[in-house]
Formats: structure tokens, C-alpha cells, sequence
């Protein structure tokens, strides 16, 4: 039972289902009394975020046997076929939940966002379009809430383009971090293909974009003042990670991103209070 939660990475996917939760009200999605819409999908997107880190870990086993043995599937917690089935069942139920439930429109994206979780853990991953893949399957979360709502909203843009800028500077700092295995191994990320200088770069100006288009939450009176006081410190972070990457320190860079992102949810529900 622990192998089984511990290979969904459930802080991630908590994370994915606050995001969820937040760009639902923001897109003005009732959340009291507690609709049955937006459990259902929160539990679905719980349950898609877990199945594509379980088919991760899947396609990575032997990498991870090495690099790091004590993952589920590596350390002999769970088989092989055990994680392909339990993938397939987390897939499956969230699409049932879905399509019983949910909107068609957001039904479709599910299915979409399955497929390119199969598609980057097959054959995605160590690509330039790997790290575009990720930053689609992160932000699209608030793409499911606004079509929650009834279609796509202003808000529910601007949150889907923080997270997705945010995340691809974040993909792109990995591969510099990674840039000499992954040149060994014949990967063709940012930094393979156009070396760790531009790749670096490139990460800044996402950072630069995201920091930029924070305040508009706030500016176009979506969020109250708390926004704007927690958000400052979302900036300031993207403003230490973007000082890393130039000093070619990517691990730090990664942190800091992981960071700002975490306090751009918590002030955004701050922003909704006051």
C-alpha cells in the first residue's frame, strides 16, 4: 500500500488538484456548496497526475535502477506489469469519472493530457518537445477549470501562461543540469541541441515573461491585496532563480522555480480572501 501512494508522488499531484481548486473559483466556478463538478474533478486530475508519474517511473526503470534504486520499481516494491496495470486503472477511472461527470470539453482534454503523458514517457523525454510537453501537462490544469466554467476565460489564460513560462524555464533548467549525461546517452534537450549558453538564456527570458505577467491577476482586480503581497516574494524568487541560471548554477535555479510556484498558488488564495 505505501509503494502503491508513494510512486503517485501525491504532493504533486495535491499541488495540480490546488491549482485545480483556485483556477476554478477565479474562472467563477461556485465552490459552496461543494459541487459535485469540482470534487469529480479534482479526483480526476488526483488520479491523471498520479498515472502519468507511475508510467514515468515505468519507462525509467533502468535508469532509475541506477540512479536511484530506492524508487518503487527499482527497489523490487513493485513489478513491471504491476505498474503498467496500476497506470491503466488510474487512467481508466479518471476518464470514467470524467466522461460520467464532467463537461465534454474538459473530457476531451483529459484524454488528450493521457496521451501525451504516454507519448513524453515513451519517447518525449530527453527532447526539446519533452519540456514543452511537461509545461502543456502542468498549466493545462487551469485550462480544465475555465472549461469547467463553460469556456475559455482571461484569467484562466493568464494562469495557464505563468505556469507553463514558469515550467519551461524550470524544463529547460533541468537539461542544463543534465546536459553531460544526457549528451552521452544521444538525448536531444535545449541544452544538448543548442548548447548550455543558449539554453541558459532561454530559461532567463521564460522566467523574465512569467515574473512580467504575474501582476496582471491583481492589476485587472481578480485578486485582492494578499495576492499582490505574496506574489512579490513569487517574483523576487523567480528573480534569485533567473540570477542562478546566468551564474550557471541550475539545481539552485530549479529550486527556486519550484518554490515561486508553490507561493503563486498560496497567493492567489490569499488574493481571494483579501
Amino acid at each position: 500500500m505505501i509503494a502503491a501512494i508513494e510512486i503517485l508522488r501525491p504532493l504533486n499531484g495535491l499541488m495540480a488538484v490546488a491549482a485545480f481548486v483556485v483556477g476554478a473559483a477565479l474562472s467563477g466556478f461556485p465552490l459552496a456548496p461543494v459541487p459535485l463538478q469540482l470534487l469529480v474533478g479534482a479526483l480526476v486530475i488526483f488520479l491523471h497526475s498520479g498515472g502519468g508519474m507511475v508510467l514515468n517511473d515505468y519507462f525509467d526503470w533502468e535508469i532509475d535502477r541506477i540512479n536511484r534504486p530506492y524508487r518503487v520499481i527499482p527497489s523490487g516494491r513493485m513489478t513491471l506489469s504491476e505498474s503498467v496495470n496500476y497506470a491503466a486503472a488510474l487512467f481508466g477511472v479518471s476518464l470514467a469519472l470524467s466522461a460520467a461527470v464532467l463537461p465534454l470539453p474538459m473530457t476531451a482534454l483529459i484524454i488528450f493530457n493521457a496521451a501525451v503523458s504516454l507519448v513524453y514517457s515513451w519517447k518525449l523525454k530527453k527532447t526539446v518537445l519533452g519540456h514543452i510537453a511537461v509545461s502543456w501537462l502542468t498549466a493545462s490544469v487551469f485550462a480544465l477549470a475555465a472549461l469547467m466554467t463553460g469556456g475559455v476565460t482571461y484569467i484562466g489564460t493568464v494562469l495557464f501562461a505563468l505556469v507553463f513560462f514558469a515550467s519551461m524555464a524550470r524544463e529547460i533548467a533541468k537539461g542544463v543540469e543534465d546536459y553531460k549525461g544526457d549528451k552521452a546517452a544521444g538525448a536531444r534537450t535545449l541544452a544538448v541541441s543548442m548548447g548550455m549558453d543558449v539554453a541558459g538564456w532561454l530559461s532567463m527570458a521564460f522566467l523574465f515573461l512569467t515574473a512580467t505577467i504575474a501582476p496582471l491577476p491583481y492589476v485587472f482586480k481578480y485578486v485582492g491585496t494578499g495576492y499582490a503581497l505574496v506574489a512579490t516574494v513569487a517574483v523576487a524568487l523567480l528573480a534569485y532563480a533567473a540570477y542562478q541560471m546566468y551564474k550557471m548554477k541550475p539545481a539552485e535555479a530549479q529550486k527556486a522555480i519550484k518554490w515561486a510556484m508553490g507561493m503563486a498558488i498560496l497567493a492567489l488564495v490569499l488574493g481571494m480572501l483579501f
